[in-house]
């Protein structure tokens, strides 16, 4: 008996965690650099393990938007933080040489800003980024 009551004078002095709800939101955004204009980027990022497909001219990933050579991923929770993997073409290029653009491939790890709006021990935690690939070849 002693011990409980112990225990539960104790645990008296912590508070208990309350959070906020506020969101937030993960993204990140590519620049795509070639010898000139780019234009109709298509490939595969990867992000926190998880494939996006590319496809400015067709069907992209939902999360993925194209505004020009510039591609903006809205990421889930929990992704981002860490490399991304990236493998991409533009003007009908592939990423195997053939066609008549540019493409290129790559790991990069970006320079991530962490934010976590309900402080360190409440979720959510968000991830932005911005990394710029250079895609090589002969127009």
């Amino acid at each position: 008996m002693i011990p409980l009551i112990l225990s539960l004078l104790l645990g008296c002095d912590e508070e208990p965690l309350s959070c906020t709800q506020i969101g937030c939101l993960s993204e990140l955004v590519v620049v795509v650099q070639g010898p000139d204009d780019v234009s109709e980027v298509s490939g595969m990022l990867t992000v926190g393990g998880q494939d996006f497909v590319v496809d400015c001219e067709g069907t992209s990933d939902p999360a993925l938007s194209c505004e020009g050579s510039r591609l903006v991923l809205a990421l889930a929770d929990g992704l981002g933080g860490g490399e991304v993997r990236w493998t991409l073409s533009s003007d009908g290029r592939d990423s195997g040489g053939g066609g008549g653009g540019y493409a290129g491939e790559g790991t990069v790890t970006p320079d991530w800003q962490v934010s976590q709006p309900n402080g360190e021990d409440c979720p959510p935690t968000c991830y932005t980024g911005e990394i710029t690939v250079e895609l090589l070849g002969t127009p």
